[in-house]
């Protein structure tokens, strides 16, 4: 059920953008994926040895948790799949090149160890995973604004050294920050937990960000075509073939006139899937800071959590 469920809710996301979201597909995948994900739900809850722990999202603070969790990681890959589409698809750049936006992103993790556990031993992990999230999100911010004309590799240097800082911090300090939310007992059961909800939020990401991004370009593109007298011959093919096709073609194709169109509207549609993670990332920030609770207030749900459980033990 829940891979199934899983399959159905990408397909349809992923594939929104192209058939129609009110195509009877994209439709019925949607019906399918929550009739999946409510009976994995309902099983889980019934059988003795659950793959998922829902009772677990009974307690606040882990139930939060989980969800910046889930959200904080649809950020991260969410901007490394922009960047990539950024780069490649609508800059033209070359893999090499577009490797070190991706150096930025995950290649620091391994150098901020040292930094990481220090922030680690000296502050409550919610602090050092908030402040991973804030850094993501300003970087996602400044990367929202940048230029397609501009293919210069130190533009990158910021935004995406900020998201790669962040997510150092993010990553490294997540599991943590879930398990200090639970019993001592239940801790591996939190910490498998936390694995499969970040592992969800890696799917998001481009499936979500691809199917923002490339909707708001379809529509600016074909707004623009229909526009633009000079493509009244090739109209029908340049918007049948998409702002993705066209910005690909080679500049001796005829098509390839609406490809000016076409950048501007992918930069447009990408720099939108730029500013919806930063929205995301600065959300689990301010949660994690603000609601998360300090270490008092975990033990103390930790607390009322054992006392329910061995109350009905008794």
């Amino acid at each position: 059920t829940v891979g199934l469920g899983l399959f159905a809710l990408l397909y349809a996301v992923i594939e929104g953008p192209t058939a129609g979201w009110g195509s009877a597909t994209i439709i019925v995948s949607f019906v399918v994926a929550v009739v999946l994900l409510v009976a994995f739900v309902i099983i889980e809850t019934r059988v003795h040895s659950p793959l998922l722990r829902m009772d677990l999202f009974k307690n606040r603070p882990f139930a939060l948790a989980a969800a910046v969790t889930v959200v904080g990681m649809f950020s991260f890959l969410g901007t490394a799949y922009a960047i990539s589409i950024w780069m490649e698809v609508i800059q033209h750049q070359s893999a090499i090149r577009t490797a070190v936006a991706f150096i930025l992103l995950s290649g620091l993790a391994i150098f901020l160890l040292p930094l990481t556990s220090f922030l680690m031993a000296r502050l409550q992990p919610r602090w050092v995973l908030s402040l991973g999230f804030l850094l993501m999100g300003v970087g996602q911010l400044l990367a929202s604004n940048m230029s397609v004309t501009d293919t210069a590799l130190p533009s990158l240097i910021l935004p995406m050294g900020l998201v790669g800082v962040g997510f150092a911090f993010a990553v490294s300090s997540v599991t943590a920050t879930v398990v200090n939310t639970v019993p001592s007992k239940l801790a591996g059961m939190a910490a498998a937990t936390t694995s499969m909800v970040r592992d969800f939020g890696f799917a998001l990401g481009p499936a979500v960000i691809g199917a923002i991004a490339l909707s708001k370009a379809a529509g600016l593109f074909n707004t623009a075509v229909n526009a633009d007298s000079s493509l009244s011959v090739l109209r029908a093919a340049a918007e049948g073939a998409g702002p993705v096709a066209v910005n690909s073609v080679p500049p001796s194709v005829a098509i390839s006139k609406a490809a000016p169109h076409a950048v501007t509207a992918l930069s447009s549609g990408y720099s939108t899937g730029f500013l919806v993670v930063a929205i995301a990332a600065l959300v689990c920030a301010a949660a994690t800071a603000l609601f998360l609770g300090g270490r008092t207030e975990q033990e103390e749900e930790i607390a009322m959590v054992e006392h329910g459980e061995d109350a009905t033990v008794a």
